[in-house]
């Protein structure tokens, strides 16, 4: 308790204050909107860098995934496949790159592909589709990684991941 006799101290008298520092805060501020701005960029390039390489690819995807529709509904109809392009209606999306074969229809069977050299060298980029594949085309060959099953493009040839993910070796050329 304040007795009357003791005075208060008088504001210009009392003891300052340290101003507050806040640079720490600023610095941790830089840092986070610095740690953003780099994951932003890395980001952005890995999915531009995708995005310049994929719509090529997607194009065979496109052509096959119609095929297979067009193919489905001429099995409905007619209880077997065709290689006519013409007797199951098939009119191809708009093709820059791909080229395209049914390679093989029955009437309990129908394989096709597309194929393309996408980076100038001797392989190419194949893709192919069957009754079985259910609008998925499986990609055989990418002939931008280089990586996948070697086969000619209109050879009734196959070969099936036996784990349901296609990433087999690299086989010479035959």
């Amino acid at each position: 308790m304040q007795s009357n006799t003791e005075k208060s101290p008088e504001p210009g008298n009392s003891r300052r204050r340290r101003p507050v520092r806040r640079w720490g805060f600023l610095w941790v501020g830089i840092g986070i909107i610095a740690f953003l701005a780099a994951g932003f960029f890395l980001t952005t390039t890995v999915l531009f860098r995708s995005a310049y390489t994929e719509p090529k690819q997607k194009e065979a995807e496109d052509i096959l995934a119609a095929l297979f529709e067009a193919e489905t509904g001429y099995y409905a109809a007619h209880h077997c496949f065709s290689n006519d392009p013409a007797a199951i209606d098939f009119i191809p999306p708009a093709s820059r790159r791909y080229e395209w074969a049914i390679i093989r229809a029955d009437c309990g069977y129908f394989l096709a592909r597309a194929w393309a050299d996408l980076d100038g060298d001797p392989s190419l980029d194949i893709w192919e589709i069957t009754n079985n594949d259910a609008f998925t085309p499986l990609h055989v060959f990418d002939d931008e990684k280089d990586i996948g099953y070697r086969i000619a493009p209109r050879s009734t040839e196959r070969w099936r991941p036996t784990d349901g993910f296609f990433k087999p070796p690299v086989s010479p050329e035959r």
